[in-house]
């Protein structure tokens, strides 16, 4: 009877994660073609007012990197996660996470 329950449970979450990486592979395709019409906007706007107004670029790449963790949580749950080591410059990345 438990060993029904378990495989039951265990069912359902495997579901589940095959939704969030479906929702999170679909969420990261639009925002990235948002992302690729935006840069073309902004290379061919002249008038820094309108680039101002562009701004949502910013908060498109955050929304794409938050779909490219919730990708790697589904990577990590399913043991399918691989690490790469790189260097980072602290310097380059707080300014960014101040100005968002």
């Amino acid at each position: 009877m438990y060993e029904d329950v378990e495989k039951s449970h265990l069912m359902i979450l495997d579901k589940m994660q095959q939704f969030i990486n479906v929702a999170a592979h679909e969420l990261k395709a639009s925002i990235e073609l948002i992302l690729g019409l935006t840069q073309i906007l902004r290379s061919r706007i002249k008038d820094s007012q309108q680039q101002q107004q562009l701004i949502s670029s910013l908060e498109m790449q955050r929304l794409n990197r938050l779909s490219g963790e919730i990708l790697d949580v589904t990577r990590l749950a399913s043991q399918k996660l691989e690490l790469k080591k790189e260097l980072l410059n602290l310097n380059d990345i707080i300014p960014h996470a101040i100005d968002t």
